[in-house]
């Protein structure tokens, strides 16, 4: 299909208000590239057809449904002379991209990691450093209670002395 003039119906040939503004608005997104609502940049799907129509989406998809199709096809072909029409620079700058966009993706999932692994990390610190802060306490008390050097005896220390053992 050539997207020209007489491809899409003269809306003055349609009978039905409905139609008569979705042809109106097929022609002003395709043809003369003057949108009232929607910008130019917005891409050429159904959603952009019916904001432009300002018709319901079920009169695209359920009533009208040869409409949608010319707008669908219309609008592909008018995606193919685009690309069609790139330069080698616009190809190679369009590839470089996409594979930037794959190393951010791959760079986000490595940093998501790392951020993971740095927060465990951080908990296992914190824990050592109680751990730490006890075992501190402890040592002190023990010291506090008895000066180094200095055997205790008496029923509380778990202490034994060592003896000679006698071998048969």
């Amino acid at each position: 299909m050539t997207l020209h003039r007489d491809t899409i119906p003269e809306v003055a040939c349609e009978n039905k208000t409905e139609r008569k503004k979705i042809l109106a608005a097929m022609r002003r997104l395709l043809i003369t590239a003057k949108p009232r609502i929607v910008t130019l940049e917005d891409r050429l799907v159904i959603d952009t057809l019916r904001r432009e129509a300002d018709v319901t989406r079920s009169a695209l998809t359920h009533r009208h449904i040869d409409l949608k199709d010319l707008f669908l096809d219309c609008a592909a072909e008018r995606e193919q002379e685009v690309r069609d029409r790139r330069n080698p620079n616009e190809i190679a700058l369009e590839v470089q991209v996409e594979d930037l966009k794959e190393k951010n993706r791959e760079l986000q999932t490595r940093a998501t990691h790392w951020e993971g692994a740095a927060r465990d990390l951080a908990r296992t610190v914190a824990a050592l450093q109680a751990l730490y802060a006890t075992a501190s306490a402890r040592l002190d008390a023990v010291i506090a209670n008895g000066a180094p050097g200095q055997v205790a005896s008496g029923p509380d220390i778990n202490v034994s002395t060592m003896t000679r053992r006698r071998h048969k």
